[in-house]
Formats: C-alpha cells, structure tokens, sequence
C-alpha cells in the first residue's frame, strides 16, 4: 500500500513511478560518496556543508529511484518533494534521516539566498553525518532489494 503522501505527489505529478536500472541507483551513490569525500576533505566549512548537503540530495534520489518513484524534473520544489518522499517510504532510518536532513536544509537555503548567512561548525558536521548515515541506509537498502547490484555498489 501506498503511503499518502507519496500518493499524493503522484497524483499531483510531482513524482512519478519508475522503474531503475541497477546502474542508475549505484550512480547516483557513487556520486555521493565523492560528495561526503570533498566535505571531508577540509574545504571551507560552507563548501563542506553544501558538498555533504549534495551528497545527502545525492542518496535520497537513489533512494527513491530503488523504492520505484522518481522526481519529476519540471516539479518546483523538488528538494522538499524529495525529503518529503524520502520520509514517506516506510524505513524507519530514511523518516529518521529525512527529519533531521528537513532541519538542516534550512541552512542551506539561508546559504545559497542570504548573503551573510554561512553554516556554523556543528551545522557541517551535522550534515556530513546525515550524508554519511544516509548512505550506509540507502547502500543497504539496495543490497538487499537488488542483488544484482551489489558487486557493484561503492563504499565509503
């Protein structure tokens, strides 16, 4: 059965089912990793945030992709869309991840729109844990519902 909200976001053609090639999903993964990398890897603290906040768009899109839906590219508000669907699919780590993702990206709009404002220290390390956790959920996520992936899946 299929959850309300992403019911909801079907009918309104924001998300639409759609059926993922192994590849794709591991893509989209793969991206991520070095995403959370170049966070790590002692760039500005606004670099890093933006970087893992990427990742973390970057493992909610494969999550979605293995869960059956993908995002609409002509939806607007497409990155609330995707942590809304991300909270929605059933997994209790995803609700969790997507709940505290929701309070940082926040930081991220004042980040990209507002010109003074910069993420603070725990803010970074707060989104590349998320980008971090939400990897790990998602890569098992796809080892178990894909086996055929797994050969390929990439670590962090």
């Amino acid at each position: 059965m299929t959850d309300f909200q992403i019911q909801r976001l079907l009918q309104e053609r924001r998300i639409e089912d759609y059926a993922a090639v192994d590849g794709e999903v591991v893509g989209f993964l793969e991206k991520a990793v070095r995403g959370i990398a170049d966070a790590q890897a002692g760039i500005s603290e606004e670099g890093a945030f933006l970087r893992a906040y990427e990742a973390t768009f970057l493992c909610a899109t494969a999550a979605i992709l293995n869960a059956g839906y993908r995002m609409r590219r002509s939806a607007e508000g497409h990155h609330n869309d995707l942590v809304l669907v991300l909270r929605h699919l059933g997994l209790p780590a995803f609700t969790d991840l997507g709940n505290r993702w929701e309070r940082l990206k926040r930081r991220r709009s004042q980040s990209m729109y507002d010109g003074d404002a910069r993420p603070r220290p725990e803010d970074v390390v707060a989104m590349i844990a998320v980008a971090g956790e939400l990897f790990a959920a998602v890569r098992q996520e796809v080892e178990s519902s894909r086996p055929s992936a797994r050969v390929m899946l990439p670590t962090l």
